[in-house]
């Protein structure tokens, strides 16, 4: 849970006698302990040993770089240093910034006591000279007024951490009925037919979170929720909003932490600046602030436990789990939650209420003890309700028929000398029983697509898992889950240069000659097609949204004719780099929008694609431009004599395959300064403190020959620039203020 605890007290206080007895050990950040991790004992004067109180510097940033990845997933943390007021200050800023609940233990035990207790560990690495620590407690001591001003102190003896932090069950019975809304995904419609009423006084209302993403009406949920939850700035006494995983997206945007999501990057963000929603908003910060992980009622003999994902069980004690359990999920999309609680609360008068994963498409009352609310308002399926009455409870849902933008598109003549490049018979029909195994892997992200009956998309997050199992890495993969056919199939996923796996260790992986390819700097579109002559057109894993929008804008119906018969004929899909420079302007600048050939991939588990020689003769016959080698390399030596001439290249930079189809990504320091400016940018736009990014000053020591002090001092230029501009003008992107600043230059 989000709860962050700070011992205080003098070396020999009883710290860590108290952490133990309230079974906090695993939970704990402890100095001395990641002191000892770091380094071995060193000499005192007296010969003996002690702990290296030389490397606080690093212990000070390893705990601070470990407190900063608990607090990011809701973790229940208790640190134990030996510090000042301003670390333990900054320590609770970073917590405020994750909406965490933060208490001081304060030891006030006695000195005498102390060094009494400091005696006893003398010969240890444990044992301070005493005029160290009575140093100690007097600094402790002076200190603790002006720390109180900020932070709520609890003493070490009275306070009762299960007392605190338990689960909180509360009696509900004033009400006449108790309301629960399922996942909105962004359907405001749905939302205003499912509560026509709106919020009433006489009832209990929960929202089980996920408010955002894949819906078309982002802002209007959220405008509609702030209308009627909150009242003069607070959120109303039957109300509680609990938090999905998608309301993450909205924290990290608050913390400028980077999100990877298309769906929330591309089309929520826009939509939500567009409407005043924007983490500079004080309604933005009202909001996250009133979000919660779970809630617990009583009402007319049953107790209901509420969460976002759905638990095997409540626990009493639950601050020991973190929020990531309640928000995201134990287990992963396909774990039957609703079955695991239901056997575990079999005989009693527990149930659940939750929403966000429904593999085995449950009803609403899923089983004996679980109620399912997941029910795929964003794919056009029904947003789910229940009403808990006296009587027991009550399903309700609304839906919304919405229009179709599905097209169907006819066979038309391939050339013969087109028709020869397909030699290999390609099968785009797979083992049942296969794909249902890939399914239940907790790295593969199965997504429905919004609009398609029995499509989703199959992702693998994290390759390198999946490989003792199965070779098959897409990065989108589209999938008839009724008759088990691929519909449509992208590249395995990149390794990139500069990534996870080391150059040393890419360059041993390469079979040569490796060819090389520029990077266009667009998005990825890929085509398909399904039983019912629809052409599918998406990106990465998703056939809506913002991006395959752009795509499918950009394909006319002679396009769409060719592109669909060489899907259906060959059992192929057409892989296209898309460069949209009105809607998606990235870092290059282009003049039009295209689209460009990229490869031609066959609809199969197994990775296969046409040789390079023949794309020439498709995009011929698409009449589209396609990528082209720009050099083959044939040994090691010409592969880093190639990239050491590619460091200067101010374009987006290349991408590199060998004779076994190993693709690797390389992107120019050019580039990834120039995306870190983007950033800092985006940073203004949204109303917070920009600050000079970090990653460039690493990106000044790793390309040195690129980055010249000239090349220096024109990017801190740009950044000084900015402060100077108008939102209307950097709200123009990127490009275009960067052509201002170089022309004004």
């Amino acid at each position: 849970m989000r709860i962050l605890l700070i011992m205080r007290g003098a070396p020999s206080s009883g710290k860590s006698t108290w952490i133990e007895k309230q079974g906090l050990m695993p939970y704990t950040l402890s100095s001395e302990q990641i002191s000892l991790q770091f380094s071995n004992p060193t000499f005192k004067e007296d010969g003996g040993l002690s702990v290296n109180h030389h490397i606080k510097r690093q212990i000070s940033d390893f705990i601070e770089a470990q407190l900063a990845q608990r607090l990011k997933r809701g973790e229940t943390t208790l640190i134990d240093s030996q510090t000042n007021n301003r670390e333990i200050m900054a320590w609770a800023n970073m917590a405020r910034a994750y909406q965490y609940k933060i208490l001081v233990i304060d030891m006030n035990t006695d000195l005498e006591t102390c060094l009494q207790r400091n005696e006893t560990r003398r010969g240890s690495i444990a044992y301070l000279p005493p005029h160290v620590l009575t140093h100690s407690w007097n600094m402790l001591q002076n200190s603790r007024s002006e720390l109180k001003k900020f932070l709520r102190f609890e003493s070490a003896e009275t306070f009762e951490l299960n007392a605190e932090f338990s689960l909180n069950i509360q009696n509900l019975e004033n009400y006449q009925k108790i309301i629960a809304v399922g996942d909105i995904h962004g359907c405001r419609e749905h939302l205003h037919k499912l509560l026509s009423s709106g919020i009433e006084k006489h009832k209990f209302y929960i929202f089980v979170g996920d408010y955002l993403d894949r819906g078309y009406d982002n802002a209007g949920v959220m405008e509609w929720l702030w209308e009627n939850c909150f009242e003069n700035n607070l959120l109303k006494e039957n109300v509680v909003l609990l938090a999905g995983n998608h309301e993450r997206y909205l924290q990290a945007w608050l913390n400028n932490e980077s999100v990877s999501n298309d769906e929330f990057t591309g089309r929520t963000r826009p939509e939500l600046l567009k409407y005043g929603w924007n983490p500079s908003a004080p309604k933005f910060k009202i909001f996250l602030k009133a979000l919660t992980s779970c809630f617990c009622y009583e009402f007319h003999g049953k107790k209901i436990f509420a969460s976002h994902a759905g638990v095997p069980a409540p626990l009493q004690e639950i601050w020991r789990v973190s929020s990531l359990d309640f928000e995201k999920g134990w287990g992963n999309h396909v774990t039957d939650i609703d079955k695991i609680f239901s056997e575990n609360m079999k005989g009693t008068n527990f149930y659940q209420i939750h929403g966000h994963r429904n593999a085995q498409d449950y009803p609403i009352l899923a089983t004996e003890h679980s109620i399912n609310l997941a029910g795929k308002v964003e794919f056009g399926g029904e947003l789910r309700g229940l009403c808990h009455t006296k009587d027991g409870f009550e399903a309700f849902s609304a839906s919304v028929q919405m229009n179709s933008n599905q097209k169907t598109y006819q066979i038309v003549s391939v050339p013969e000398k087109v028709k020869a490049l397909f030699k290999d018979p390609s099968c785009p029909h797979c083992d049942a029983a296969f794909f249902a195994d890939l399914q239940k892997e907790k790295n593969v992200q199965v997504t429905p697509q919004k609009g398609w009956q029995h499509i989703v998309s199959l992702r693998l997050k994290k390759a390198h898992e999946k490989e003792r199992i199965t070779p098959l890495k897409p990065q989108g993969l589209f999938l008839n889950q009724k008759t088990n056919t691929i519909l449509a199939r992208s590249y395995n996923k990149f390794s990139k240069i500069g990534g996870k796996q080391s150059l040393e260790k890419i360059r041993n992986q390469f079979s040569y000659p490796v060819t090389a390819r520029i990077k266009e700097n667009g998005f990825l579109g890929l085509t398909g097609c399904d039983d019912e002559h629809h052409l599918l057109l998406a990106s990465r894993n998703y056939l809506t949204g913002p991006f395959a929008e752009s795509f499918t804008e950009k394909v006319d119906d002679t396009l769409g004719h060719k592109i669909f018969t060489l899907n259906e004929d060959f059992g192929v899909s057409c892989i296209f780099e898309v460069i949209d420079p009105v809607k998606f302007p990235n870092i290059i600048e282009y003049d039009q929008p295209a689209l460009i050939l990229l490869d031609v991939i066959y609809r199969e588990e197994q990775f296969k694609k046409l040789p390079y020689e023949a794309l020439e003769k498709i995009a011929e016959f698409l009449q589209v431009p396609y990528s082209k080698e720009i050099a083959v390399l044939h040994n090691d030596s010409e592969f880093m004599a190639f990239l050491k001439q590619a460091e200067t290249q101010e374009h987006a930079g290349y991408i590199f395959e060998d004779q076994n189809h190993f693709i690797v990504k390389y992107r120019t320091p050019y580039y990834q300064a120039w995306t870190l400016m983007n950033g800092v940018l985006q940073t203004i736009l949204e109303g917070r403190n920009k600050r000079f990014p970090s990653d460039l000053l690493r990106l000044y020591r790793k390309y040195p020959n690129y980055f010249t002090e000239e090349r220096q001092i024109l990017l801190r230029g740009f950044y000084d620039y900015l402060d100077h501009l108008p939102k209307n003008i950097l709200a123009q992107g990127l490009i275009a203020v960067r052509k201002r600043y170089f022309d004004e230059a």
